[in-house]
C-alpha cells in the first residue's frame, strides 16, 4: 500500500475508531415541551436507573498492530491511542460508580464495553459490572463484536489476534452474544435466574462466563412469566439469533421493566434495548462498505421481535422507551425508518443512544409536522468529561404530564465531592518531564507499530513504578508469597527490574513482565488500600482531562492555579 492510499485509508478510519457521528442540524423543540429550571411537583412512575456507556476496556498487553496503532493513526484519531494511564486506571471510574450506586439502582449500559473486542476484555468488564447488585443489562455497541469497533476481520489472519494477546480470543459478534448472555444468566434477580433455568445453566458460579458461553444455543426467545409486580423484576424478555456463518447478522434484543414496584400511579414503564450493531453485509473499511464505527443498523428479524413486544402490551397503560448504541442520525436509512416506526407504534418521544462520547439532547422531526421528538445521547464514562446519567420518569401533579428526570453527572465532580479526588499531592501527578507523563504518546515519531508499542510499554512500566513507589506493598509481606513477580521478593527488587526491562529493547520481554506486574498489582497486600484507590482514580482523572486538550493545562472549570516561584 503506497503512502497516498495509506493516508486515504487512515483518513477514512478517522470516523470509525473515534465513535463520533455527524448530526444534521436539529429543529427546535416546540413550545408545548417545557424545560423547567426546577422540578415541579410530581410522582415517580419508574425505577431510577443509571445510564452509562463507552468505557471501552482496552487490552494493554497487545502485540503490535500495523497502521491502526501508529503515530499517523494517533494524529488523526484521538482515541486510536489513549494515554497509557487512562487505559490502565480508567476502568476504576466504572467500578467506583457501579459499586457505589449499584446497591440501590440498576444499570443500563449503552454499549462499547470493550475496545479491541477480546474475550478477556469482556470478562474483566463483567467482573466490574457484577458490583451492580441490583442487576445490569446492555445494548451492544460497535466495539462489542467488531475489531477496534470497525470491522469484522478474519480472526486467524493476524491483527485481531495480535490485539488480543494475553486477553483471550478475538470476540466476533456471534461470540459477543454468547458471552453477554452468559453474563446475564450469572446475575441474581428473578429474571436472570429464570433465564438461567430456561437454558439449563443455573448450576454455574458467578465467574463462569467463559464456560457458559459455548453452551448458549444459537437462537432463543424467552420471556419472564413468574412472579408479580412486587418481585423486583427487571429483565423481562430476551431474544437472540447467532449466525456462525455470518456473525455480523447475530443480535440480541431485550425488554426491561422500569416500573416502580409500589407506585401511586399504576402504570407500566418498559424499555427495549435494540442491537444497532447487526448488519446485512460484513462491516469493512473498503470504500462504499458498511462499517460499524460510522453506521448503525438492525435487520427485519430484530425489528419483528420489537414490534411484537410493543403490540402485545397495547391494551395496557404502558410507557415505552427505545435504547440503542448508535445515534439516530448515524443509522442506515432503512433502520431509521424502522426505528421511527417502532417509536410511533410505542407512542414514545424518546430514544436513548451513546457512541458520540459527547452527551447531548438532539431534537428530531419537522417543526411544521408537530411530530418532534427527543434523543438523549449519553457521553463516555472514560473520555472527558466522564459522563453518566440517572434516569427516571415521573408524572406531574397538575395534569399528569410526563416528566423526564435525567441530570448529567460527571465523575470528576462526583469524585471531588465524595472522595476528595484528585488529591493535592505534587508527587502523585506525572509531569511533562516524567517517563510516565500522560501525553507521552502524543510525540511518537514514526509509523512503526513495533516501535510504537515499545514506547507505550515503557510508559506503562514507568506507570507501575510510580504506583509501587507511592503505594508500597505491606511491610509484613513474606518473601515467599505467591503474589511476587518471578524475578523479585521485594518492592525494591521489582523497581530495579522495571528499570532493567525499560532498557531492554525486546518487546516480548516487556509484555511478559507487564503481565506479571498486572497480576502482582491485583494480588499484593497494601500498606494503605484507601490511598491506592484514591491514587488510581486521580491518575485516571488527570489522564482523561489532559487527553481531551492534548496538553497539561488548566481547563475552564479549574478553580486554582499555583504559579512557580521566580
Amino acid at each position: 500500500m503506497n503512502a497516498f492510499w495509506l493516508q486515504c485509508w487512515l483518513a477514512a478510519w478517522v470516523l470509525l475508531v473515534g465513535g463520533c457521528s455527524l448530526f444534521s442540524p436539529s429543529p427546535s423543540l416546540p413550545g408545548g415541551y417545557l424545560i423547567p429550571q426546577r422540578e415541579p411537583p410530581s410522582t415517580p412512575i419508574s425505577k431510577r436507573i443509571y445510564l452509562v456507556a463507552d468505557n471501552q476496556l482496552h487490552n494493554l498487553y497487545n502485540n503490535p498492530i500495523p497502521l491502526l496503532r501508529t503515530e499517523f493513526a494517533n494524529k488523526l484519531v484521538q482515541s486510536a491511542i489513549r494515554p497509557v494511564q487512562l487505559d490502565f486506571y480508567g476502568q476504576d471510574f466504572l467500578e467506583w460508580l457501579v459499586a457505589n450506586r449499584g446497591r440501590r439502582s440498576r444499570f443500563v449500559h449503552i454499549g462499547d464495553a470493550s475496545d479491541f473486542s477480546c474475550t478477556g476484555e469482556f470478562e474483566r468488564f463483567n467482573e466490574i459490572m457484577n458490583h451492580a447488585r441490583k442487576g445490569w443489562v446492555m445494548a451492544p455497541g460497535n466495539h462489542d463484536g467488531y475489531f477496534f469497533g470497525n470491522v469484522h476481520a478474519e480472526v486467524d489472519r493476524g491483527d485481531w489476534r495480535a490485539a488480543c494477546s494475553n486477553a483471550g480470543e478475538p470476540m466476533t459478534k456471534d461470540g459477543f452474544v454468547r458471552f453477554y448472555l452468559a453474563a446475564l444468566v450469572l446475575q441474581k434477580g428473578p429474571g436472570y435466574q429464570a433465564l438461567a433455568r430456561h437454558l439449563g445453566l443455573d448450576q454455574f458460579g458467578p465467574t463462569d462466563v467463559e464456560q457458559i458461553a459455548p453452551l448458549i444455543p444459537a437462537q432463543g426467545d424467552w420471556r419472564y412469566s413468574g412472579g408479580s409486580r412486587g418481585d423486583y423484576r427487571f429483565l423481562l424478555a430476551v431474544s437472540w439469533r447467532i449466525d456462525g456463518d455470518h456473525p455480523w447478522r447475530s443480535f440480541v434484543i431485550q425488554e426491561v421493566d422500569l416500573s416502580r414496584e409500589v407506585s401511586e400511579v399504576p402504570v407500566q414503564v418498559r424499555a427495549i434495548l435494540l442491537d444497532t450493531a447487526q448488519y446485512e453485509e460484513k462491516p469493512a473499511l473498503l470504500p462504499l462498505s458498511r462499517n460499524a464505527g460510522v453506521t448503525g443498523e438492525f435487520l427485519l428479524d430484530q425489528f419483528a421481535i420489537a414490534e411484537s413486544w410493543i403490540e402485545s402490551g397495547s391494551h395496557e397503560e404502558r410507557f415505552w422507551f427505545l435504547i440503542g448504541h448508535h445515534p439516530f442520525d448515524s443509522l442506515t436509512e432503512n433502520t431509521q425508518k424502522a426505528l421511527d416506526g417502532l417509536r410511533k407504534l410505542a407512542r414514545t418521544n424518546l430514544y436513548i443512544s451513546a457512541h458520540t462520547h459527547a452527551g447531548q439532547f438532539i431534537v428530531h422531526g419537522q417543526n411544521t409536522s408537530g411530530d418532534n421528538w427527543l434523543e438523549l445521547n449519553v457521553g463516555s464514562i472514560l473520555d472527558w468529561s466522564l459522563e453518566f446519567r440517572p434516569f427516571q420518569l415521573l408524572k406531574t401533579d397538575d395534569g399528569g404530564r410526563l416528566l423526564l428526570r435525567s441530570p448529567r453527572y460527571t465523575m470528576h465532580d462526583w469524585l471531588q465531592e465524595f472522595e476528595d479526588v484528585p488529591r493535592n499531592d505534587e508527587e502523585w501527578e506525572a509531569k511533562p518531564e516524567d517517563a510516565d507523563y500522560y501525553l507521552g504518546h502524543d510525540d511518537l515519531k514514526d509509523l512503526s507499530a513495533h516501535d510504537t508499542e515499545i514506547r507505550l510499554k515503557n510508559v506503562l512500566l514507568a506507570t507501575h513504578g510510580r504506583l509501587l513507589q507511592l503505594n508500597p506493598t505491606a511491610g509484613d509481606a513474606a518473601e515467599e508469597a505467591s503474589f511476587w513477580p518471578s524475578c523479585c521478593t521485594s518492592d525494591d527488587l521489582v523497581l530495579e527490574e522495571i528499570g532493567r526491562i525499560v532498557e531492554d529493547r525486546r518487546l516480548q520481554k516487556k509484555i511478559e513482565f507487564l503481565v506479571e506486574l498486572n497480576r502482582f498489582e491485583r494480588e499484593r497486600p497494601l500498606s494503605d488500600d484507601e490511598k491506592r484507590r484514591k491514587f488510581r482514580l486521580s491518575q485516571a482523572l488527570w489522564a482523561s482531562k489532559y487527553d481531551s486538550v492534548h496538553f497539561r493545562k488548566p481547563l475552564g472549570d479549574d478553580l486554582f492555579i499555583i504559579f512557580p516561584k521566580e
